[in-house]
């Protein structure tokens, strides 16, 4: 009767029955001996990451306990091949790992049985070979089925053996390998505090993407720092002198230049980053301070909107054309009189030639006329010739981080908090 109902399964629904039905009878099996650490997300390398219940150790001491990554694999007949990278089952000297571990497991509710490989019986019982997912050991049922030398017999005696080589894996090697078989701890974006993704404009570093830059320089500093820490314990440890003497030639090519010193990414002190931190911070609390700033924040998209109304079905492949518009606002940044126009260079510069000097080289540009007065102009044939294909001025206002709106939005921002001194004059 199972059977039956299991052929009418479809395959892709039978092999995650066969997944599910693998990683609980494993996660069952591990539970009598290990804590199991929660991922966030499934991944082909560790269906499990296993710790010995220690209940003084530190995940943050340096000698803290050593994590076991388990990979489940489930054998529906002695036909079914399983596979798994050499990358998991190997370090990079060739050596087999003493974390990673395979439970295979087969058959249903009637007979199951349950199989236990390690790294080094991977490694030496099993084949090799090249896929177009690299180099993969490959796992044929027929020889897991049918061999008691990997069949689980006595559960206490796995569990055991797996104890035990947790036990005798290197701290760090433990430590990186099981941070690569894991996803890459790269900080989200969205990490970062509210007021620094407003979206003020910034003509410096977007905030956002150079804090998750200076988070990434920071962890290749630690992973520099600690392989230090780890090459000077060693020798503390040695009972070799000349081993002593090989690691410090190894620290002096990479840390004595006129002394010794760690070297940390120059990353770490970027002015621009931080000249773009103290700039967004001081907008929103002024905007905050002053209640202004949603009332703000919806000015974006209004002068888009505006832009793109009026050039809507004119030809813009004349570069001598330049369209304009001034506007003004008040305290509050009420935009109000805004007026459009759309014409040759030339006749610009003569009725602007107050604002605008005759030999203006610029594609765009933004003058404050008088308090709370403004005069914006571009030529856009000039700037969307790199844009292809059609909705040319909605790809310019997209990809373009100092698109003519943004001008508008900051110099608005920058008039109304004197962050800026003008020579037209200043808003009393």
């Amino acid at each position: 009767m199972i059977e039956e109902n299991l052929n009418k399964i479809p395959p892709w629904m039978k092999r995650m029955h066969n997944g599910s039905l693998a990683e609980a009878r494993a996660r069952a099996f591990l539970l009598d001996r290990f804590w199991i650490l929660e991922r966030s997300i499934d991944i082909d390398g560790a269906d499990f990451i296993i710790q010995r219940r220690l209940n003084q150790a530190n995940l943050l001491d340096r000698e803290g306990p050593r994590f076991g990554v388990v990979q489940v694999k489930y054998f529906a007949s002695s036909k079914t091949e399983q596979r798994i990278h050499q990358d998991y089952i190997v370090d990079k000297e060739g050596l087999p790992r003493k974390e990673f571990f395979i439970l295979c497991h087969s058959g249903d509710e009637r007979s199951n049985e349950h199989y236990f490989l390690t790294a080094e019986t991977l490694h030496e019982d099993f084949k090799l070979r090249k896929t177009k997912n690299g180099m993969q050991y490959v796992i044929p049922g027929r020889k897991i089925l049918s061999n008691l030398k990997y069949k689980i017999i006595h559960p206490t005696i796995v569990l055991d053996r797996m104890e035990q080589l947790l036990k005798l894996a290197d701290f760090t090697s433990n430590r990186k390998f099981v941070s690569w078989s894991l996803p890459s701890v790269e900080a989200p974006i969205d990490d970062i505090e509210g007021d620094y993704k407003e979206p003020i404009p910034n003509w410096g570093m977007p905030v956002p993407e150079g804090f998750q830059s200076l988070k990434q320089s920071v962890h290749a500093s630690l992973l520099q720092i600690s392989k230090v820490y780890d090459q000077l314990k060693e020798i503390t440890r040695t009972s070799d002198p000349m081993k002593a003497v090989q690691i410090m030639d190894e620290l002096k090519s990479s840390c004595y230049h006129h002394g010794w010193a760690i070297p940390l990414p120059e990353e770490l002190g970027n002015p621009d980053f931080e000249n773009a931190c103290r700039n967004v911070k001081q907008q929103v609390d002024r905007l905050k301070s002053d209640g202004l700033l949603d009332v703000f924040l919806g000015l974006k998209g209004h002068f888009k909107k505006q832009i793109i109304e009026f050039l809507s079905g004119k030809d813009l492949l004349d570069e001598s054309l330049v369209h304009w518009f001034s506007f003004n606002t008040d305290e509050t940044f009420q935009i109000k009189d805004i007026r459009h126009c759309l014409e040759h260079f030339n006749d610009f510069i003569g009725s602007h030639q107050k604002l605008v000097a005759p030999d203006f080289k610029g594609t765009q540009d933004l003058i404050l006329i008088s308090p709370g007065k403004f005069l914006a102009f571009w030529r856009p044939a000039i700037l969307l010739k790199e844009y292809t294909g059609e909705n040319k001025l909605a790809k310019y206002f997209k990809q373009s981080s100092s698109n003519l709106e943004e001008l508008c939005l900051k110099e608005i921002l920058d008039e109304r908090y004197y962050i800026r001194n003008y020579s037209d004059g200043t808003r009393s």
